[in-house]
């Protein structure tokens, strides 16, 4: 059976593979190897919409937090206007949940806005409010399109597809590098919230990748004809376009350098942060432990070219073993 993932909007990790043996070539091909007509519903729109998802990851805006140098205001508008739009569609799809399409998948446990508003009062303290009630241009433009889109189930699905899985996926990796962030800049609440609630799912949502292949499956059971795909996967382009919009906002606040997906994947995994403050028992640390990791996961050097010299029988001899020393 075909395993999928996602990495979307809030995500980072492995996308897809159509098999178990089948090896992924390059960051730009997360999809390529789908095959995209022969398989379900949503490895049609997958492979369809690779470009848009590998220009979210690439983005400068998620590279900062790939790298963990994001500005915190820039990233307090990334989470209102976040905020808003998980808010407006959980609003309208609660309306449809018993009507087909979206009752196919909906489930309140995936529901994040409360999440959402959590990590905003956490990450923008007393300005959080004034976010919410001044949405940026580019939320407001995200706003408008859901709710023109929510006229048509099918096409509100197509926001609920994106946004749930890409969360539920490569969120738990950003959730990692927040954390981290949060731990190393000391910041605390008095409530226990650490400001990573929105990557963070109950229990009949564990482990994440098992609930996006069971919203997968859901999904693969729906009949879609080949004129609603086409309007479905243009609406999906049309979603990437608006969160792009929102990253380069937030980019705009504060363009800080930042890193690769791939290259702070591998460092997270070779336990190799150096300084850049892996929360407890994520890696880093101090003592040198990041670069004992990473000469574990090195390649070995090639075997030494054979020598030249020969050996005589009674010299072999002398180092049987029998005596001590040489």
């Amino acid at each position: 059976q075909a395993r999928f993932g996602f990495v979307g909007p809030h995500t980072v990790d492995a996308m897809a593979s159509a098999s178990a043996s089948q090896q992924e070539v390059g960051d730009s091909s997360k999809y390529a190897g789908l095959a995209g007509d022969a398989r379900g519903n949503c490895s049609w729109f997958l492979t369809r919409t690779n470009k848009e998802h590998q220009a979210t990851m690439d983005h400068p805006f998620m590279k900062t937090i790939y790298a963990k140098t994001f500005d915190r205001h820039a990233y307090s508008q990334y989470l209102a206007g976040q905020f808003l739009v998980f808010r407006e569609l959980e609003r309208l799809c609660a309306g449809r949940r018993l009507e087909a399409p979206l009752s196919t998948v909906y489930d309140e446990s995936l529901l994040r806005a409360d999440a959402l508003e959590q990590d905003l009062r956490f990450w923008g303290g007393g300005a959080w409010g004034d976010l919410v009630a001044s949405p940026s241009p580019a939320t407001v433009r995200f706003l408008e399109r859901l709710r023109a889109d929510s006229d048509d189930s099918w096409l509100l699905l197509c926001h609920h597809f994106l946004q749930y899985n890409a969360v539920l996926s490569g969120g738990q990796f950003l959730g990692d590098m927040v954390a981290s962030r949060a731990h190393e800049e000391g910041l605390s609440s008095a409530g226990g919230a650490s400001g990573v609630e929105f990557y963070r799912f109950p229990a009949d949502c564990l482990p994440t990748h098992a609930r996006v292949q069971r919203y997968i499956d859901d999904m693969d059971t729906l009949s879609i004809s080949d004129e609603l795909r086409g309007r479905m996967v243009e609406c999906m382009r049309d979603v990437y376009k608006l969160i792009l919009a929102t990253f380069d906002e937030a980019y705009a606040l504060a363009p800080v350098q930042g890193t690769s997906y791939s290259s702070s994947k591998a460092a997270a995994n070779s336990g190799d942060a150096g300084n850049s403050g892996a929360p407890t028992g994520q890696g880093g640390g101090g003592g040198g432990g990041g670069k004992k990791n990473k000469k574990k996961n090195e390649p070995p050097p090639p075997p030494m070219s054979p020598g030249e010299r020969a050996f005589t029988l009674a010299e072999l001899q002398k180092h049987s073993g029998a005596t001590d020393g040489l």
